[in-house]
């Protein structure tokens, strides 16, 4: 007989103690556990969780079980209880593992701040770049030349700007090497040089001609406009090794917030 994971369980132990505790009781590392937690649909603690708790700080309320939608296999738990790997979990670079613990602890969370004094010399030549972009085919503000790749909108170029000038200060802190790539900035890690784009999705849509636009149609009786129209998100996405073979990336989601210092998490 087949047994299931029962996410009720599992739910309420990743909100009752960190999933470095929860881990070896399903065989599995951190990563391992949070990876099957997503795939479960289970929302765990955010960074700094425990690190608020401990300190007495106000935390976010435990959220409610929501309803499976996901595959029905991925509910099947592998035989055994803390000696089995589950099969889905990837395995880890132990190189990679050191990261994401040192990652993890709150004192070497990666702060945005609000103002910035000194511009990393990278980011201070996107600025000036930005001051007379590139439009691309989305109608997007681009930096040209083979500086840092920023592709936001206006709006979100000064939240852009300070995450990649507290990033790259931080990647330099850590030892990893910011080089200049080929075509664009890069990254080295792990002996790796991995291009670094700063990107804001867009909302597509169908192009909804104007009234003046329409009207003169009616005049000429004959007119152009493209197919679609593109909307920005306000999201901004960091993206590592975004290159043209099926674009393989890793994505940094940042948070944002009111206050005077934000996390890139």
């Amino acid at each position: 007989m087949v047994e299931l994971y029962d996410r009720a369980q599992l739910l309420d132990e990743v909100w009752s103690e960190p999933v470095q505790a929860v881990a070896p009781r399903y065989g599995l590392s951190d990563v391992g556990l949070k990876k099957l937690c997503s795939r479960l649909q289970i929302i765990t603690p955010p960074r700094g969780y425990w690190a608020k708790v401990k300190a007495g700080k106000r935390v976010p309320p435990r959220p409610k079980l929501r309803e499976y939608t996901g595959h029905p296999s991925y509910l099947n738990r592998p035989a055994g209880k803390s000696s089995v790997q589950d099969p889905v979990a990837e395995v880890v670079d132990s190189r990679l593992q050191r990261v994401l613990t040192f990652e993890q602890q709150p004192e070497n969370q990666i702060v945005v701040p609000d103002h910035i004094k000194v511009w990393h010399p990278v980011v201070a030549a996107a600025r000036e770049a930005l001051v007379r972009p590139i439009i691309d085919q989305r109608g997007m503000p681009q930096t040209s030349g083979n500086g840092l790749n920023i592709s936001v909108s206006a709006a979100l170029q000064g939240r852009a700007l300070k995450v990649a000038d507290s990033l790259l200060k931080a990647l330099a802190k850590r030892g990893d090497t910011v080089q200049q790539g080929k075509h664009r900035f890069e990254v080295k890690m792990f002996g790796i040089g991995l291009r670094l784009r700063l990107y804001e999705p867009s909302l597509r849509s169908v192009y909804v001609p104007s009234a003046a636009q329409l009207a003169e149609k009616a005049k000429s009786g004959w007119s152009y406009w493209p197919k679609w129209q593109f909307t920005p998100s306000s999201r901004l996405q960091v993206m590592a090794d975004d290159g043209y073979g099926g674009k393989s990336r890793t994505r940094i989601v940042t948070r944002w917030s009111n206050n005077s210092t934000s996390s890139l998490v």
